[in-house]
């Protein structure tokens, strides 16, 4: 199964209305953030940070790249875009939704997946 085909473009196209989406998007595409790093970097408040984080995730634009418990015994996750770039383009043929995948967050989602469908 490929990332691409797992996509509900009209979703992605929704969930990239809410700004606090884009900030968190577009601080993962270069390399896998933490949460702490998220707050600092994108200034979104806490709560909302970690419902961005799940929405984003149920719509597979993000993935936990590496998860971790620290030594107090709090999960420690790191988040990655697996979008690089999406461009909306609406016209008389209506609306279409172009996603360019970010490679190695991709390459991970698919691997994620044919380990839960024993492939």
């Amino acid at each position: 199964m490929d990332l691409l085909d797992e996509l509900d473009r009209a979703r992605v196209a929704e969930i990239l209305a809410d700004p606090h989406a884009r900030d968190v998007i577009a601080a993962t595409i270069g390399q896998a953030r933490s949460p702490k790093e998220l707050l600092e970097s994108t200034r979104i408040p806490h709560a909302t940070l970690y419902r961005v984080l799940h929405r984003l995730e149920e719509a597979k634009l993000l993935i936990k790249e590496r998860s971790a418990m620290t030594p107090d015994g709090k999960p420690y996750d790191l988040w990655r875009s697996t979008v690089r770039a999406v461009t909306v383009t609406y016209d008389a043929a209506g609306m279409r939704v172009d996603v360019e995948l970010n490679e190695g967050a991709a390459e991970k989602w698919a691997r994620m997946w044919r380990t839960l469908k024993g492939l």
